[in-house]
């Protein structure tokens, strides 16, 4: 049954709708409910469910079963309305008005946002490859080894560089913090139950007399002194100021630092030592260029933000903070919560949590758009031999020992559901960043051919398409007459 709707759009990309609905239609699904109604319902005169509509109306209020009609099909002719004028929605539609009779029903609709790009590939900008200096790669083998490290208890002798020291005590500023509200010192640091520490003075307070303090002393010592910090101490709270210590030495432990050797790193699944330091290398080469990618990207948005128009329903944020809200909601069940208690110790609704979040969901939308209209202009595709060799990669990631029946089924569990989200959102950020660093060092294929090329994969796959419909179905009508033949 057709709709009467009348429509307009705004300059935000919302489009008002006012559907009228026929009312023999209403008073259809009216009588739908009047017979269900009727079935529980004990009318003199009739027997149960043959009471007939006009004197279930009257007893139930007719306006009253009208408005339960409408409520009823209110889904149904939103989305019937929206099929017939051909509009798709962003987001999920609003209701912001509805008469009873004659029954007429005012949505809007958010709708797609619509983002125009500037002259993005006139940018140029030299990009500087991340580097990772020996001296890093040392600091992540000195890490490893630390990990590795043993101690064991001190009896015989008194606390050295390089020992572990667990103490109690505390430590007061000697005097109050410039500015601070009260003239009373703070404490800088009380411990009770102990607390161990490294008797190193380039890693353990730093540029201070903490650790030459505490060298020499032995377990159920006691001690007072002071430190104090350089002027030119990087943390600027601490820069010039006086500490005052109480100490008790609880326990002593000296440390068991091993040997890098090919036994030790092969603990640990690596071939020999050669294997670790190229391994350890790589997975800091690695984690530089992720990061320097994110940078690169970031400002890539930022440039593009530039020259770009974006035009956006409000709804879009509203989904953007449903969907933020919903995650959230997934999370905090995560930690064995349940979701009314954590906002009863928040002491927040949903609205003000959502209200919080809205500059930074309504950052990530616009970016998040700005990337996507980039993506669509430049033609960037993912396929399915990308997929199937990150899936590979993953897999090998396990290690080779792994048996062929677990690998299948790993394999599937990487091709499903987020996991392939992910991978998949993964790919299309690497191919972003390629096109990118071609834009900005001037190297990027032409736009025409780009396009041509697309259109060209897109007519073969339609065919591939049509001609598998079409084997399909000369199967289909063979089937009977190799039955018939089999009998």
């Amino acid at each position: 049954m057709t709709l009467t709707v009348t429509k307009q759009e705004d300059e935000q990309r919302q489009m008002a709708m006012s559907i009228e609905v026929d009312d023999k239609r209403v008073v259809g699904e009216m009588k739908k409910i009047a017979r269900k109604l009727a079935k529980n319902m004990r009318v003199p005169g009739f027997r149960p469910g043959k009471a007939p509509f006009r004197v279930v109306a009257q007893r139930m209020g007719e306006e009253s079963l009208r408005a339960q009609a409408i409520e009823d099909m209110l889904n149904d002719v939103i989305f019937e309305a929206m099929q017939q004028e051909e509009i798709i929605p962003y987001a999920r539609p609003s209701l912001t008005d509805m008469e009873i009779e004659p029954t007429k029903i005012d949505i809007v609709v958010p709708l797609e946002p619509v983002v125009t790009l500037g002259d993005y590939r006139e940018l140029r900008r030299e990009l500087e490859q991340p580097e990772v200096s020996d001296d890093a790669v040392q600091e992540s083998i000195d890490a490893f080894i630390e990990r590795k490290t043993t101690t064991e208890p001190i009896e015989d002798r008194a606390a050295d560089n390089g020992d572990m020291i667990k103490i109690s005590g505390k430590g007061v500023f000697a005097e109050a913090a410039e500015g601070a509200e009260s003239d009373e010192p703070e404490t800088f640091f009380e411990e009770a139950d102990g607390i161990e520490m490294l008797l190193d003075a380039e890693k353990t307070f730093p540029g201070t007399e903490f650790v030459p303090n505490l060298v020499g002393k032995s377990v159920g010592d006691s001690t007072e002194f002071s430190i104090t910090y350089p002027d030119d101490y990087e943390i600027s709270d601490f820069a010039g100021r006086q500490i005052n210590f109480n100490l008790d030495v609880l326990e002593l432990n000296s440390r068991i630092i091993p040997e890098l050797t090919d036994e030790l790193v092969k603990e640990d699944g690596y071939d020999d030592l050669e294997d670790f330091k190229a391994k350890t290398r790589k997975t800091l080469e690695d984690a530089a260029f992720e990061t320097f990618r994110g940078e690169v990207l970031d400002q890539w948005v930022e440039d593009l933000k530039e020259g770009a128009n974006s035009v956006y329903p409000p709804g879009a944020v509203d989904a953007e903070l449903d969907d933020r809200l919903e995650g959230f909601k997934q999370q905090i069940s995560s930690y064995g919560w349940k979701w009314e208690d954590y906002m009863n110790m928040q002491g927040e609704s949903e609205d003000q949590i959502k209200e919080n979040w809205r500059e930074d969901a309504t950052k990530n939308l616009e970016n998040g758009l700005l990337l996507r209209e980039f993506i669509s202009a430049e033609y960037l595709r993912l396929e399915q031999e990308e997929l199937d060799e990150l899936v590979d990669e993953r897999l090998e990631s396990f290690g080779s020992e792994m048996e062929d029946e677990m690998r299948e089924s790993m394999r599937q569990v990487l091709m499903s559901g987020e996991s392939m989200q992910r991978m998949s959102n993964e790919l299309m950020v690497r191919k972003a960043f390629d096109r990118i660093e071609a834009i900005l060092s001037g190297s990027a294929p032409d736009l025409d051919e780009l396009k041509a090329a697309a259109e060209a994969k897109e007519a073969e796959a339609k065919a591939e398409a049509e001609a598998a419909e079409e084997d399909a179905g000369e199967s289909a009508d063979e089937a009977p007459v190799e039955e018939a033949a089999a009998e």
